[in-house]
């Protein structure tokens, strides 16, 4: 029996990534909390995501006037902040998701092992970054009557005691355009927006020829 769950588990997770229909857009992050000391702390940032078949690529917007980082020249890189490197999750050969994050400007490929996905969000999924939610959990959420405003798409909505989520889902896109959660006395709330944009020309992660090749051990050394 165990002789035919890898083949399985294979099958399912390249026939998931084939299902999904190209995709890029514009990704817009915002959140805010009121803490116990009244202090109201909001955030907003942009990423750049792109999902063709069994690769998806996320980099973050950083805009102009941004403050520059500056790392001691000693030789060794020991940069462990990978938030503004792009971020590239894709089916290797036994069908599971695997994690790299690219720097560009180092031309360096940093490929993470399982046991670093927690500390860099990563939770191990496909839907995570191929879909940006748990489709099973919409089959569990109430779908409204409110007018969506593209054809294909539906608001649904879920509300436990003080909490509620509500997720703008399209079939035909096959993401989500908004995912909303908070409280309802306001006291914390987040939004995901996605806004589609067109497929580049050329997919990011065909342009890595020539990069260094490193694991995230080797920046622990």
């Amino acid at each position: 029996m165990k002789t035919l769950i890898l083949p399985l588990l294979l099958a399912t997770g390249l026939a998931q990534a084939a299902n999904l229909p190209d995709a890029a857009a514009l990704i817009t992050y915002e959140s805010k909390l009121v803490s116990a000391e009244g202090v109201t702390k909001q955030t907003t940032f942009q990423e750049r995501w792109v999902r063709s078949r069994d690769h998806v690529w996320s980099e973050r917007v950083v805009p102009g006037n941004a403050v520059q980082e500056h790392h001691d020249g000693d030789g060794h890189n020991h940069d462990l902040n990978f938030a503004t490197a792009a971020k590239h999750v894709f089916l290797d050969g036994k069908g599971k998701p695997a994690l790299q994050f690219v720097r560009k400007a180092q031309k360096t490929v940093i490929t993470m092992g399982e046991s670093e996905y927690a500390q860099f969000g990563f939770d191990g999924s496909w839907d995570g970054s191929a879909v940006l939610i748990d489709r099973k959990q919409l089959a569990t959420m109430q779908k409204l009557k409110q007018a969506a405003p593209e054809a294909g798409a539906s608001w649904y909505e879920q509300r436990k005691g003080e909490h509620y989520m509500r997720v703008l889902w399209s079939d035909t896109r096959q993401l989500p355009l908004v995912v909303e959660s908070g409280t309802q006395n306001g006291s914390s709330w987040s939004r995901l927006t996605v806004t589609p944009q067109a497929l580049p020309a050329t997919l990011p992660w065909t342009q890595l020829a020539g990069y260094n090749q490193k694991s995230y051990m080797d920046l622990l050394d």
